[in-house]
């Protein structure tokens, strides 16, 4: 096979190919515009005629690897090709596939990406077959259309300046040929022979075998594409092609399984020679092949991009599959993918003993590479023999995965649902189905082509569910009758957010305005391929709190709400972990302040999804996700029923930076009972209902059926009306108050009052009146009606429990009367005078009685209480009358003398006489007479007004 030569200038197309997803005929149509533009002297030397197109492969990748499955779209540009095309996932990786690294530090093993080839054909036209590899910034691969067949490329394969989103589209048929190109397989004829058709050797047509094939990349490859990934996506690009050739040219389909690939990212890291001479660096490879590679093979590839000495572009040792010989290397020279198609399947099919056909020759064993798809006799006469003898007892050679359709198998994540709610299909199909065809009867959509759909039943009833599988092999149907239920009993799947066309609504808090939480593309994930990341790994920023904050959430009408949320994580070690907790809002996001949950890691599987990895954590399966595998903690599973019925919610999941691993969530759903929507009934509690001023009500509402509006009256009260559920009202004036709340929803509203309700008191106010009736007083109590006890003191030591108490004094006077009225809030005393008057009784008494003239005697008067007046009477005294009431009179007269009192009040008068009351005497005179007889003498006594005498 020969390296390229020049070709005729000719023109070309320009074509912006600018995908955008609408709806044509029900396939997504991803459309171009055509715009001209110079030729690109480069490409003139590959193709007589080729279109240069731009193509949005952000928007192609996502839509082919949104779902795992069956892909159909429209591929549409203006003036040149409307194609309705299907593709299913073919990936040539083995299961155990492995993707190995040398450079300067040895040789490290990567994380293997999603699957990336793709096998199809035109809608409706199955010879017309399609070979895609796709991935972020790379499309490869060919569409037959009848006759023709298109190859598309990137356009940096051939101009290494060229943007990333460029490609080639050309027509075989456009190539130009390159007849110097030669293969190596005929300096090495030593090994070559015709292999025979041999009797008793004939296998059963139809069946399939696999060849593992291993596939290394020099540091001149690494040089050329750039990046591990782009040496990658070209081979595996090359053999997604090859493959073509080999899949139903011969007695069976010979199906290529890559198991490994080796890139080295420099020539010095290359473990085999760095000559230019084919041979040589076959036998090079060869020699480092069996333990080179770890992957166990039965054929291996070394792509290069040196420059072989003379025409050569490609060498195999011949007959060798599952031999110690088992390689061939290939020269990158040519940026054509047909011709590389062919370099390629001419390569291998030397290792399947195939030998060159005639030259000139338009077939693939041809000595030059030519634009070909066509097998010789000799060749399909050679390559059967060779497999199928690899394939008898002790071969090397397996079958292929039984061509088995699938078993159709589903559950959902409800059974039992309310009307309106949504509920999510998953599919436990066997055997791999590529395509899946949903009929839901009563849903909508009423179909389905995802893998796991989510659906809404908006009428209640019983329904089934049919779920049709399909592979390569053929389809299977599965019909549950009776699979869902819905009606008021059952569960109400209200939100969802997947995260698949962006944030959602969702919106981040970032409060150090570093790395936050992003969209991004995921793998492993049951719905979908993007979710919500955390990127704690690389976020050193430990402590940093950044939330993801739902939109405003309605339960309303809701009871036993519930959150699921779906995640994935694995701890980076004991001192480097994180924390997912989730916060609820009540008003409306302006605080957070109820912590609903939270969990980190403690090593034992507590919270992560995955086992422990210093390594940057990416799910690639579905193991890696909460709701699957056998590592860690189930899916999130969060009762808020504690906000029942409530409004103006948000929900906050917040990621505690410990510069950990990453954090993934995804797929936020919430649950609840049916949602009733009633007419309200209005009813309400007061504490207290009584009490003394001043008064503070609390009032709780206890309405049903889920008010949102709430119109209390308050008579009396500060304030008098309010708009909130649970208000507080203060009392400050004694009364007995009715109250009323009327209670709104969307289907109607509800009054409720309570007449009397609020009784409020104050202490009571004592208040009395007397009247009097001799020594018998009645006595009135005129308090406040608020009193409920009375205690009645009369002054004169007696008392009384009556409200209107009668009491008889024992005398004339003044007496305080004191009535004390008593409640539960206090008591009130008032006094008051009441004087007993009746007709008065004279009395008095004098001091001194007795004495000598010009004596002094006070009189004092003792009648009874009341008198109004005195009238006195002293006869043989000074005065000799008095109307004091204690008048003082003197004696100046000897003799003994009567004492008058008359005492009058308006009730009458009375007279007292006490006679001889006072005696006055003149002061006494000594005088004597006395005769003697003898010694005797006797004396005469002849003093006056003495009472005592004494003799010396």
């Amino acid at each position: 096979m020969k390296k390229i030569d020049a070709m005729a200038k000719v023109g070309f197309t320009l074509l912006s190919f600018l995908f955008s997803l609408q709806l044509f005929a029900q396939l997504p149509v991803f459309e171009g515009k055509q715009l001209k533009t110079d030729a690109h002297a480069l490409l003139q030397t590959y193709f007589y005629d080729y279109e240069v197109v731009e193509i949005d492969m952000v928007a192609f990748d996502q839509y082919v690897k949104s779902v795992n499955d069956y892909r159909p779209f429209q591929l549409k540009i203006e003036g040149l090709l409307n194609w309705a095309v299907e593709i299913y996932p073919h990936d040539l990786r083995s299961p155990d596939y492995l993707l190995r690294v040398a450079g300067e530090k040895g040789v490290q093993t990567m994380a293997v990406s999603e699957n990336k080839t793709y096998r199809g054909n035109r809608i409706g036209l199955p010879d017309d077959r399609v070979s895609l590899t796709i991935d972020h910034d790379f499309l490869y691969g060919y569409i037959e259309a009848g006759k023709e067949t298109y190859f598309i490329e990137p356009l940096w394969y051939f101009d290494g300046t060229a943007p990333k989103d460029r490609f080639v589209l050309y027509k075989d048929s456009k190539v130009i040929p390159h007849q110097e190109a030669a293969c190596g397989a005929q300096e090495l004829s030593q090994k070559m022979e015709e292999v025979k058709s041999q009797a008793g050797q004939q296998k059963v047509n139809g069946l399939c075998y696999e060849i593992d094939l291993a596939i290394a990349s020099d540091g001149l490859m690494f040089n050329k594409y750039g990046s591990v990934t782009a040496v990658e996506n070209h081979n595996i690009a090359v053999m997604n092609n090859v493959q073509t050739n080999y899949d139903n040219e011969f007695d069976d389909e010979l199906q290529y399984i890559i198991v490994e690939q080796f890139v080295s990212t420099s020539t010095g890291a290359d473990p085999w020679t760095a000559n230019t001479d084919a041979g040589v660096l076959l036998n090079s490879f060869t020699n480092w092949g069996p333990n080179g590679f770890s992957a166990t093979h039965d054929l291996g590839q070394l792509w290069t991009n040196r420059n072989f000495d003379g025409p050569t572009i490609g060498i195999a040792w011949l007959s060798s599959v599952c031999d110690f010989d088992r390689y061939h290397c290939l020269q990158d020279f040519s940026s054509n993918a047909s011709l590389l198609r062919v370099l390629t399947s001419h390569e291998i099919g030397h290792n399947l003993s195939a030998t060159h056909d005639a030259s000139g020759s338009n077939t693939i064993m041809a000595p030059s590479v030519n634009n070909t798809n066509t097998w010789s006799n000799q060749s399909l006469n050679q390559i059967n023999n060779h497999y199928q003898s690899n394939t008898a007892p002790g071969g090397c050679l397996s079958q292929c995965v039984p061509p088995v359709p699938p078993i159709p198998l589903f559950t959902s994540n409800l059974n039992v649902l309310c009307t309106g709610s949504r509920v999510t299909f998953y599919d436990q199909s066997l055997n791999d189905p590529t395509s899946w065809n949903w009929s839901f009867p009563g849903g909508t959509p009423s179909t389905s082509t995802q893998q796991n759909p989510t659906i809404t039943y908006n009428t209640p009833g019983v329904y089934g569910v049919t779920l049709t599988a399909t592979n390569g092999n053929g389809s299977s149907t599965n019909t549950l009758q009776g699979f869902i239920t819905v009606g008021p009993a059952g569960t109400d799947f209200f939100f969802y957010q997947n995260f698949e066309s962006g944030n959602g609504g969702f919106t981040m808090v970032n409060p150090d305005n570093q790395t936050t939480w992003t969209n991004t593309m995921v793998g492993g994930s049951r719905e979908g391929t993007r979710a919500m990341l955390l990127n704690n790994f690389t976020y050193n920023a430990t402590g940093q709190r950044d939330g993801l904050v739902s939109p405003t959430l309605d339960f309303y009408g809701r009871s036993n709400v519930r959150l699921e949320l779906d995640y994935a994580y694995a701890r980076y070690s004991a001192t480097r972990r994180d924390s997912l907790i989730i916060y609820v809002s009540t008003n409306d996001g302006q605080t957070f302040p109820f912590r609903v949950f939270a969990a980190t890691e403690n090593g034992s599987g507590n919270f992560a999804t995955h086992p422990e990895t210093t390594t940057a954590f990416d799910p690639n399966e579905l193991s890696d996700w909460c709701y699957a595998g056998t590592f860690g903690n189930d899916c999130l599973n969060v009762d808020l029923s504690a906000f029942d019925g409530m409004q103006n919610i948000k929900i906050k999941i917040e990621n505690y930076n410990g510069h950990g691993n990453k954090m993934w969530v995804d797929n936020f759903r919430l649950f609840s009972d049916c949602k009733v929507v009633l007419p309200p009934v209005a009813n309400f509690s007061a504490t207290p209902t009584s009490g003394c001023i001043p008064v503070t009500v609390q009032f709780t509402d206890l309405s049903e059926n889920n008010p949102i509006a709430y119109i209390w009256s308050f008579p009396g009260g500060i304030p008098s009306a309010s708009n909130q559920p649970n208000p507080i009202v203060a009392y400050t004036q004694a009364g007995v108050y009715d109250v009323t709340l009327t209670v709104v929803n969307p289907a109607g509203n509800d009054t409720y009052s309570v007449n009397d309700l609020i009784v409020i008191q104050q202490p009571p106010t004592a208040l009395f009146t007397s009247a009097i009736n001799g020594t018998t007083v009645n006595f009135t109590n005129t308090s406040s009606a608020n009193a409920t006890s009375y205690l009645w003191d009369f002054g004169d030591g007696m008392t009384s429990t009556q409200a209107n108490p009668s009491h008889t004094y024992t005398g004339d006077g003044a007496y305080v009367v004191m009535l004390t009225a008593t409640n539960n809030c206090g008591s009130s005393t008032y006094f008051q005078v009441v004087t007993i008057i009746t007709a008065p009784t004279a009395g008095f008494s004098a001091s001194p009685t007795s004495g000598c003239t010009d004596l002094t005697v006070q009189y004092t008067n003792q009648s009874s209480v009341g008198v109004t007046s005195w009238n006195w009477s002293f006869p043989g005294g000074n005065p000799s009358t008095s109307t004091q009431q204690n008048p003082t009179v003197i004696y100046t007269s000897p003799g003994t003398f009567n004492a008058t009192l008359i005492v009058t009040n308006s009730f009458g008068s009375d007279t007292l006489t006490q006679t001889n009351l006072i005696t006055a005497d003149d002061a006494p005179m000594a005088g004597f007479t006395s005769s003697t007889n003898g010694l005797e003498a006797s004396f005469t006594n002849l003093s006056t007004g003495a009472t005592s005498y004494s003799w010396d």
